[in-house]
């Protein structure tokens, strides 16, 4: 009888399903590592950027909600994020897109650097390209310094006409908004995007130096750094440096001590504060 010699046909299928195993589980590795790698850089060139901004004096030159590209900044190895002015305090670095493997790497790389790392607007990590915003203070520490970032919710209602809830924080849609008013602005569909409001059918922007007499209460309430006010057969809405002092409410009056620009209201009136002895209690 006549034997063959060599490898039998079961144990060259052993041998390939092994060489199979072990080369994707290499494969998996590999993958992971550039995850991993990816992740890591675009962590640190943010804090790079954060840490520029403030040292060079950036932040204090821009105005609240205003946007400015990083390009002047740093040149990163991704696609160039935008900075974003929250409050006087706290600031957001956006970047997009980020693939779904780094965006809950990043996600969960919170350090003592940042407040919170928020993908999509609170919506969490999805299967395509995915923004991902990380919050930060002057201070460099990972206190949350503004409670009001985040709307919490139960359900959608808790969320205005164009708000959805996830993971119990307000995501805002423009998709949920008609043609007319089609930007999502805290709940609310409105005429313009954000950081505009409606004066006569046209927007404008919430910083320029103008009293705006034919502003919409409704819009003018987007901006941070405005009132509305009721006053001569007109609707103002009033920058918060705005000098005099005019007929509002108590609640638009006060919206301005969120700001650098304080003011107190009395008998009706909002005045700023001036540093007088007779200013109201809420510029102390």
């Amino acid at each position: 009888m006549e034997y063959q010699k060599g490898r039998s046909f079961l144990e060259i299928l052993a041998v390939l399903a092994i060489i199979s195993v072990i080369t994707i589980t290499g494969l998996i590795s590999l993958s992971f590592a550039l995850t991993q790698t990816k992740a890591h850089q675009v962590y640190e060139e943010v804090k790079l950027i954060a840490f520029t901004a403030i040292t060079d004096g950036l932040l204090q030159q821009m105005q609240l909600n205003e946007v400015r590209s990083t390009a002047d900044i740093l040149t990163t190895s991704f696609e160039q994020p935008d900075l974003f002015k929250e409050t006087e305090k706290t600031f957001e670095i956006l970047v997009f897109p980020l693939q779904e493997k780094i965006c809950k790497r990043l996600i969960n790389m919170h350090g003592e650097w940042f407040e919170e790392i928020i993908a999509n607007e609170g919506e969490g990590c999805l299967e395509k390209e995915n923004k991902v915003s990380f919050y930060i203070n002057n201070n460099f520490t990972a206190t949350i310094q503004n409670p009001n970032r985040f709307k919490s919710c139960q359900n959608d209602e808790d969320c205005g006409i164009c708000g959805i809830c996830r993971n119990n924080i307000c995501v805002y849609k423009d998709t949920l908004c008609p043609e007319e008013k089609p930007y999502c602005i805290q709940g609310m569909c409105q005429p313009c995007s954000e950081g505009m409001f409606s004066n006569d059918g046209t927007c404008v922007s919430c910083y320029i130096s103008s009293l705006a007499p034919f502003a919409e209460q409704e819009t003018c309430q987007v901006c941070p750094n405005r009132y509305f006010s009721s006053s001569s057969g007109n609707n103002y809405c009033f920058r918060c440096d705005y000098k005099g002092h005019e007929n509002t409410s108590q609640e638009a009056c006060l919206r301005c001590n969120l700001t650098e620009n304080k003011r107190y209201w009395h008998n009706g009136y909002c005045y700023p504060c001036t540093g007088d002895i007779t200013d109201g209690e809420e510029c102390l």
